[in-house]
């Protein structure tokens, strides 16, 4: 029920092209103008030049209409006017109405002004004119010009009289009463000569009676009626004031007669005219109206008596001059006028031609009466089949269209029904005729949202105005009102089917969902055959995100009112948003077919076909659009849409292949095209796939200039020269011709960083090294952060991380012994070793020496101890090398050192989440959310990388309930993600935005596979096969377990649910209150936010079938996640479980095609055919049918071919005997399959040396074995294997390997009792410094009394000198007004 603003401003018909198929009898545009608010009455500006038609059909008088605007467009030609004390909107109005009659605007007063238009004497404005001499008028001269469509007297209307004002050398013709030469007008109306040209007389008078009877046949002479008619309908509903709906056909035809019977008066009378006489005009003639005849317009509207009257001239006229000063001339007139001018002299054919003029009115009466009777027919019809209600003013309302309709007040409805009234009592021979007309004008022009004129019309007028104000409340969202109209009517009408809908939808904004369903249901069983009813049905089911039900309510109501457009644009966008394509196709077609006079419906039916995998046929419409433009340009208004749509088709030109042609067409419209910047783009795309490099090279080069750090324009300038590798390998002429060019690009642009970055990627060795130099050692000096983060990538090019390692060093080492870079006389500031040293933190902590990178990085802090940065990377090489409870705490004393940045706030959160401290981290993400319910707000935050680490923490220690609540928020949103499309359909259209448009669509399509939906989607299914390896217990199940247990292990655990439900119980209490106290908006209406019922996730645990929940997931991931690794091992896990086997074989056939030699691939490919061999023989034709497949499939498996599972699993290990996690994977298969072999599987893990290897190109930089993987192998020995032992044995090992690591309680972890990190104090609030253990390393060691002695006194002398408020160590979480200083902390140090 949302209207758009999408129609064609230019108010031209636009003719739908051949290749459109329409309905039969489809005129195009349909009955009415655009229903758009912003599409307003065509002005005379905007109609100027254009082709006039009703109902699809061309006019013949188009070059008379073009004619009178284009003089009304010179009336002020000449005057340069400027505007002074007034507003908008009134100011708008003047300056438009000024503009139409052809004067210039200036916003202020200078030498080419003439003419100032003043609200009031005395402005700045009027000082400065009247200094100068200038002429001052007041606003009503031109509002009187523009009413009356002439130059009006001015000397009325001045306020100051001085220079001229309208240019002199402006033709005098635009000054007075614009009259078009009758040679002019005969010659538009003429089809190749003038019909006016004297001619010589015939040679016989029966030859011209032949051919004045051919001309006037009665079939011809019946054609011209009907055009007459409406045509001069047409004209009537153009002007500003006209009269009612019910009267145009009436007042039309007398007008038209009117016009004949004169010209017959002039063929016998010999064109004798006297007085002044009215027709239809209660004024009788006499001009006591007041509307005088102006430029000889025949036709005028009396404003006094609301008629029209008819006003013949006041002196003897000809044929000619009946035609000119006639507005609207029946065609008839025309060809009398053609004959008489060649009856000249014969006084025989004279009276002949006087003959055929009075036959054609008698046929013009006789086919306008018959007109009259037919309509009359049809209305008493019409009433006599809906059972004498009042339900015929609805079907004739329905082709009333919405701009033809007027806002009245109530007082100008009241008036309507009375005079309605009036007209029934006095004429009772028409009663019900009138009735049924006095019903359509009310319900017409009654509601302020004319769209809904057939909604509420079996109703009486009181009722059904009510029922306009419900649809209005709706739409203005006063749903009390409307609901108050609503009860209103439905106390007297309680069945009334489309009230009952309309209170239903309105219900349903109020979140009373259950009622308006009901009613909504039992509207539209009251009244199956309303439209209305069934829309609001998809309305409610759209609400709700019920697409698909919503697109079968709208279908039911097209079938009932197929041409209604506001059903329509609702059903294409919903068909837009569930990708029914070819049903988005036939619905944008249909409604163009209805309204082609909009913009938004040809742009809407070129993107449909586009969608839909057909471009061509898009262009095409496209430029049949572009042909209804009037010189092919839209307004002035429109014109940056234009160019946006312009580029949208070259690119769909592109997309087809057209490469020459979408080239030809950008050059040809670059005039028109806005956005200079995509032009050159788009221009050099097509080039460079025109393989015109040498045009593509200059042009490159200017975008270049234009942005020299775009590394796009870098790529296509290197294409152009033939200089462009896919995979980054060059030969050594292409790199020195690299190398060649982005020197002289340095020179031209050594501004930019771009240039000099580019050539690391393709440089070797000592190239390399010289340009890495040069380009690192400014960013040392000015101390950047990011260097690192810069030159990440190179450290995958071989060999090139050994050489940034030895540089950095080469220039630590200068530093520190000379002060400055090598070769270099100037001295550095003190900072460059900060970041030197800070850099080589990040460089060691990449090539996996993580106690290198903490020297590093302590340096850098006893350097200098105040920068941020040096924290939160110091608790990244904390992260990586395993102490992820030492980074949580670095991080939170980096986020201590500046409380209100958000980012290291956001880290400091990661980090403890990491370290499974899911609460502080909570507290901690908090701080930077509103005040109330701030869980909430991190949801509304749709703060995904939280939730997703929030998941993961949760599903390590085994809550898997709360693990799911996080995953599953996750999915929600991007659910939102893509409901938020919906939006768009309608505004990209009216706006133009179509490449963005298309490729937000584009992005919708592919959102699911984004990284972050995975990650949840997988951590949901990995929660819910746990949750089917290892139900949940029931209450009777615990039970019986607790009763089993001894009497003091029983209460300790009464005692831990107990404090449990405590803890819950006190958290519900918090959330209560906090909204109750916050949750007051400024408007003082309270927010309601919906209750969260399962916080702790228990209901998402307590289902029945987890598999089947995980396949829901799992399909998503198939679709849009087909070629991770991943997805297939997760699948293969499922179907397993479900004994989908050929889903399972499908999993295995899709891990070997991704990665064959992966060890998870091998491992499943083993697992599926040991699983096959234990099954038992197939009974049913199914499993014979799976038996099948399973014999054909498995000879394909080349792992397997003439081998046994046993033989392809040593064969697998002899082929990666190298790799740890292989010889991990063959080792549990060797279980799987030998059991009693579990000592030679575990021997394989052990046997396995963790050798020293090159990291990076950096030569024994560190181990073959990876923490990761080490914990992973820890927990196959302990829980696969069952073998605690060996585990211990490993765990034991990996210490050693790996000292930091929690895990495996490494000597220098924060676990181990002798590490100085154990003394690193965990947060007991937010904003407490933490103390760290590497400047307390004597501390450490201290007897724990002692130790407490020493914090003490700390703290005393904190506080004393420093201002530290005690409280933040209280575990309030009180944040402290200032941190500890880093002075204190280095006294502490050497205590």
């Amino acid at each position: 029920m949302s209207g758009s603003n999408d129609g064609d401003k230019n108010g031209r018909k636009r003719n739908l092209p051949s290749w459109m198929s329409s309905k039969p009898g489809s005129s195009g545009s349909g009955q009415s103008k655009s229903n758009d608010e912003r599409e307003t009455t065509e002005t005379t500006e905007q109609a100027k030049g254009r082709r006039k038609t009703n109902h699809g059909k061309t006019l013949p008088d188009e070059a008379e209409n073009e004619a009178h605007f284009s003089n009304f467009s010179k009336l002020m030609e000449g005057v340069v006017f400027v505007l002074s004390g007034f507003v908008n909107p009134e100011r708008g109005t003047l300056r438009s109405q000024a503009l139409e009659m052809g004067a210039k605007y200036q916003p202020d007063w200078n030498s080419e002004s003439t003419l100032l238009i003043c609200a009031f004497s005395n402005t700045p404005k009027f000082r400065q004119v009247e200094a100068d001499n200038g002429t001052i008028v007041s606003k009503e001269w031109i509002t009187e010009c523009y009413k009356q469509r002439k130059l009006v007297e001015i000397e009325t209307y001045l306020m100051h009289a001085g220079k001229p004002w309208k240019r002199q050398s402006v033709s005098r013709e635009s000054s007075q009463d614009q009259r078009p030469s009758t040679s002019r007008k005969s010659q538009t109306r003429g089809e190749k000569s003038s019909p006016f040209k004297t001619t010589a007389a015939p040679s016989s008078e029966e030859i011209h009676s032949d051919k004045v009877k051919d001309g006037f046949s009665p079939y011809k002479v019946k054609k011209w009626a009907i055009n007459d008619l409406n045509r001069t309908i047409s004209w009537l509903e153009n002007q500003d004031e006209r009269p009612e709906p019910h009267e145009m056909k009436k007042i039309a035809a007398e007008g038209i007669l009117t016009c004949l019977q004169d010209a017959i008066d002039s063929l016998n009378q010999g064109q004798e005219g006297s007085g002044v006489k009215a027709v239809n005009c209660k004024c009788g003639g006499s001009n006591q109206c007041g509307y005088r005849v102006a430029n000889g317009r025949r036709l005028e509207w009396c404003l006094m008596m609301g008629k029209v009257c008819w006003f013949p001239s006041l002196s003897k006229q000809d044929m000619r001059q009946i035609t000119e000063q006639w507005e609207c001339i029946p065609r008839a007139v025309e060809e009398l006028a053609k004959f008489d001018g060649s009856c000249v002299g014969s006084a025989t054919m004279h009276k002949d031609l006087c003959k055929h003029a009075v036959t054609c009115k008698q046929i013009y009466e006789l086919e306008y009466k018959n007109r009259e009777d037919d309509e009359l027919l049809k209305m008493k019809e019409q009433r006599t089949r809906v059972g004498g209600k009042a339900g015929g003013a609805a079907k004739d309302a329905a082709a009333y269209d919405s701009d033809d309709t007027v806002e009245m007040t109530e007082e100008e409805i009241d008036q309507a029904y009375n005079a309605v009234a009036s007209t029934i009592r006095n004429t009772r021979k028409l009663q019900l005729d009138y009735i049924s007309v006095g019903l359509q004008q009310i319900n017409a022009t009654i509601s302020a949202n004319p769209r809904y004129s057939k909604m509420g019309a079996s109703l009486p007028a009181k009722e059904a105005n009510l029922f306009k104000l419900i649809v209005k409340s709706y739409e203005t969202k006063q749903y009390k009102k409307g609901l108050k109209a609503a009860d209103t009517i439905l106390k007297k009408f309680p069945d009334h089917g489309e009230t009952l809908a309309m209170k239903g939808l309105t219900l349903n904004c109020v979140d009373r969902k259950s009622e308006a369903y009901e009613l909504v249901r039992l509207g539209l069983k009251n009244n199956l055959k309303s439209h209305v009813c069934w829309h609001v049905y998809g309305l409610l089911y759209r609400s709700d995100r019920e697409y698909r039900e919503a697109i079968k309510c709208y279908r039911n109501a097209l079938r009932i009112d197929p041409d209604n457009i506001e059903i329509l644009r609702d059903l294409s966008l919903l068909q837009a948003q569930m990708r029914d394509l070819s049903g988005f196709v036939e619905t944008r077609q249909q409604l163009l077919t209805l309204k082609p006079n909009h913009r938004m419906n040809w742009i809407g039916f070129a993107v449909s076909h586009h969608l839909n995998s057909n471009g061509s046929k898009a262009v095409d419409i496209l430029e049949a659009y572009e042909g209804t433009l009037e010189d092919d340009y839209p307004p002035e208004n429109e014109r940056c849409e234009h160019g946006e749509m312009l580029l949208y088709k070259v690119s769909l030109l592109e997309e087809c292949g057209f490469f020459e042609r979408a080239l030809e067409e950008l050059h040809k419209r670059e005039s028109k095209i806005f956005d200079k910047l995509g032009y050159k783009e788009q221009e050099v795309s097509l080039l460079l796939k025109l393989h015109r490099f040498e045009e593509g090279e200059r042009l490159f080069r200017v975008l270049l200039s234009m942005n020299p750090d775009n590394y796009r324009y870098y790529e296509g300038l290197q294409r152009c020269l033939g200089l462009y590798s896919e995979n980054g390998q060059y030969s050594s002429d292409e790199i020195d011709r690299l190398e060649a060019l982005y020197r002289s690009l340095a020179q031209q642009y050594n501004r930019s960083s771009a240039v000099k970055r580019i050539p690391l990627d393709f440089l070797k060795d000592g190239k390399f090294r010289d340009a890495a130099e040069n380009y690192i050692r400014p960013l040392l000096t000015k101390g950047v952060p990011s260097l690192f983060s810069d030159l990440y990538p190179l450290y995958n090019h071989p060999g090139k991380a050994n050489i940034l390692g030895e540089l950095v060093l080469s220039l630590e080492k200068s530093i520190k012994t000379t002060g400055g870079y090598p070769e270099s006389e100037g001295k550095e500031p003190p900072s460059t070793l900060l970041w030197i040293l800070f850099y080589l933190a990040q460089h060691y902590d990449r090539c996996g020496q993580y106690d290198i990178a903490l020297v590093k990085i302590d340096e850098a802090i006893e350097h200098t101890p105040t920068v941020i940065d040096l924290y939160s990377i110091k608790s990244r090489i904390l992260k990586h090398s395993g102490d992820l409870s030492a980074a949580a705490s670095l991080a939170d004393e980096a986020r201590c050192m500046d409380l209100a940045d958000r980012y290291v706030n956001s880290e400091c959160v990661k980090r403890m989440l990491q370290a499974d401290q899911v609460a502080l981290a909570e507290k901690t993400a908090l701080l930077f959310t509103k005040e109330g319910d701030q869980l909430n707000n991190l949801y509304d935050m749709q703060c995904m990388w939280y939730e997703l680490a929030s998941g993961e923490s949760y599903l390590r220690q085994g809550e898997l309930g709360r693990a799911l609540k996080k995953f599953l928020a996750v999915e929600k949103h991007y659910a939102d993600i893509t409901e938020d499309q919906f939006d768009f359909h309608s505004y990209c259209l009216r706006k133009m935005t179509l490449r963005a448009y298309v490729e937000m669509l584009k992005f919708q399509d592919r959102l699911h596979s984004h990284a972050y939906f995975h990650k949840a989607a997988s951590g949901a299914i990995r929660c819910y096969l746990r949750l089917f390896d290892c139900p949940p217990k029931s209450a009777a199940e615990e039970d019986d377990e607790m009763s089993k247990l001894p009497p003091s292990q029983k209460k300790k655990l009464r005692q831990k649910l107990r404090k449990a439900e405590a803890r819950a119980k006190k958290d519900a209490e918090v959330k209560t209150e906090e909204p109750s106290s916050t949750s007051v908006a400024k408007s003082g209406k309270r927010q309601v936010k919906p209750v969260d019922s399962d916080p702790y996730g228990e209901k998402l645990v307590q289902i029945e079938d987890p598999l089947a929940e995980a396949t829901k997931y799992l399909k998503l991931l198939l679709k849009h996640s087909s070629d991770c690794l991943e997805t297939h091992l997760l699948s293969f896990e499922v179907n397993m479980r479900k004994q989908k086997i050929l889903l399972a074989l499908q999993a295995v056939k899709h891990l070997l095609r991704l990665d064959a030699e992966n060890p998870k691939s091998h491992l499943c490919l083993i697992k599926f055919f040991h699983k096959i061999g234990g099954l038992p023989s197939p009974v049913t034709e199914t499993e014979e049918l799976v038996w099948r497949v399973l014999e054909v499939e498995q000879p394909t498996f080349s792992q397997l071919h003439k081998k046994s599972l046993i033989e392809a699993n040593n064969i697998f290990l002899e082929k990666h005997k190298e790799s740890l996690m292989h010889r991990a994977a063959v080792a549990e298969l060797m279980y799987v399959l030998e059991p009693t072999r579990k000592a030679v599987a575990v021997k394989l893990i052990e046997d396995w040396v963790n050798d020293l290897v090159s990291i990076d190109g950096v030569r024994g930089a560190g181990r073959a074995w990876k923490l990761k993987d080490c914990i992973s192998l820890h927990k196959l020995l302990e829980k696969t294997l069952s073998d605690h032992d060996a585990a211990l044995r490993w765990k034991l090992r990996c210490a050693e390997f790996f000292p930091f690591s929690t895990y495996f309680e490494g000597t220098r972890s924060s676990v181990a009792t002798s590490s100085a990190y154990h003394q690193i104090q965990k947060t007991p609030g937010n904003g407490v410094v933490n103390l760290n253990a590497d400047r307390l390393p004597f501390a450490a060691v201290l007897h724990p009394w002692i130790q407490f002695l020493g914090f003490c006194v700390y703290l005393i002398w904190c506080y004393c000198y420093d201002g530290v408020s005690l409280s933040g160590f209280s575990g309030s979480g009180q944040i402290p007004e200032k941190r500890v200083s880093w002075a204190s902390a280095t006294w502490f140090q050497q205590l």
